[in-house]
């Protein structure tokens, strides 16, 4: 059997400095069909408006989320990628 070829996507989060918490985004039309954001422009655009997001929604009880993006390069290696 074949190993299946892994696709290298980018993983869209923010991380709140006063909590110390990372949070990850999930949507569920890419979970279903399984493309993930692939495009790094329209990747760090979404982590720019996710970490908006909970900061104006204060999730979590904080306001201060930064945006962070990360490269799945394997299936076990992620790479930062600055926003």
């Amino acid at each position: 059997m074949l190993p299946s070829k892994f696709k290298p996507y980018y993983v869209i989060q923010a991380y709140s400095p006063r909590t110390n918490k990372l949070r990850q985004q999930h949507i569920s039309t890419e979970i279903k069909t399984g493309s993930k954001c692939a495009d790094l422009t329209t990747a760090q655009h979404r982590a720019r408006e996710f970490a908006k997001s909970l900061s104006e929604s204060k999730a979590g009880g904080a306001n201060d989320w930064q945006p962070k993006l990360q490269l799945q390069n394997t299936e076990s290696t992620k790479i930062v990628v600055p926003v």
